[in-house]
């Protein structure tokens, strides 16, 4: 990719090292800001890829180099700067060379969101040959770590009865079952929507520096034929057994969320032919997290059959 106009070489120098630091400073957010700072987390992967969409290839990389040699300085001999690069580094690279380079949106980050799970699979795969264990076992420590946090939340209160929380516990067994079985499919789900996430900052920062591609939000809609994959995974989930039912059940909750995002571009639409003022917006995409995703999920389906914004959307501008 050539070299944007517009920017000299001292303009270059300075993005690069601007962020360089601002990314060291989300991976330190947490030390930096306490909790409040684990909201920066969302945006690591932010700097080095909008230093890639505004001043080009060279700048990105050298952003990325840059970032990686100050957090091995930082932490030393750990998993920490390979822990930068398999999950905010690479993934950042990957998602501003597909939409530099005019791949759509929603694709650029499904290719991103596939190489980050990868990367991932491949880091822990090597801790495992280095310290002389398994993924699997790897894995289920992951597994009960969480567990043990829930189980710690849900039992420990002062004020319920000791009847109450051996209810709880039979409850917690049905849901640490259904955990353990859908792990990889939400990492899967957490590195897609950190992707879409991103992809919507770098809209949010283009200005008239660079373009994201593909169709407008509020008239995006998944790939028709996806619906059988969907259609498919439940059947299989529904009535298999063992493994293939787990496969089934991993496949279904990855397919609704392509299907989630679709039925928040039609909320999108609805609140933008509404005009709706940013304040109901806000109460309205917060019920899509307080419902749960399954009856957006639903409303993206039905949208492949009832196209609930059909002659109601204006142009076809990217975000």
């Amino acid at each position: 990719m050539p070299m944007p106009p517009g920017n000299t070489n001292s303009q270059r120098l300075v993005a690069v090292c601007l962020a360089a630091l601002v990314t060291v400073l989300f991976v330190n957010s947490v030390e930096l800001f306490g909790i409040v700072g684990s909201l920066l987390y969302l945006f690591i992967a932010v700097p080095v890829a909008y230093v890639y969409m505004r001043f080009g290839a060279s700048c990105g990389v050298g952003a990325f180099i840059l970032t990686t040699f100050a957090l091995t300085v930082q932490s030393g001999l750990s998993y920490a700067p390979f822990e930068y690069i398999a999950l905010f580094g690479v993934p950042s690279l990957s998602l501003a060379f597909f939409l530099s380079r005019g791949c759509r949106w929603d694709w650029a980050a499904a290719f991103t969101a596939f190489a980050t799970a990868v990367l991932a699979f491949g880091m822990v795969a090597a801790v495992a040959a280095g310290d002389g264990t398994t993924v699997s076992a790897i894995f289920d420590q992951q597994v009960e770590t969480q567990l043990d946090q829930v189980r710690e939340f849900f039992t420990t209160g002062q004020d319920l009865t000791p009847e109450l929380q051996r209810d709880l516990r039979v409850s917690l067994r049905v849901v640490e079952e259904r955990f353990r079985q859908t792990f990889l499919a939400f990492h899967v789900l957490g590195y897609a929507a950190f992707t879409l996430f991103q992809v919507w900052v770098l809209a949010l920062l283009s200005g008239r520096h660079y373009s994201i591609p593909g169709e407008s939000f509020v008239s995006w809609k998944a790939p028709e034929p996806l619906v059988w994959g969907l259609i498919v995974s439940g059947f299989v989930f529904f009535i298999a057994d063992g493994l293939l039912k787990q496969i089934g059940l991993n496949l279904l909750i990855v397919l609704l969320l392509v299907y989630y995002v679709q039925g928040l571009a039609v909320i999108t639409c609805l609140f933008e032919r509404r005009q709706f003022p940013m304040f109901l917006r806000g109460l309205g995409y917060g019920m899509t997290i307080i419902l749960g995703p399954l009856p957006f999920a639903g409303i993206g389906v039905f949208d492949l059959w009832i196209d609930f914004r059909k002659k109601r959307i204006k142009g076809n501008e990217p975000f």
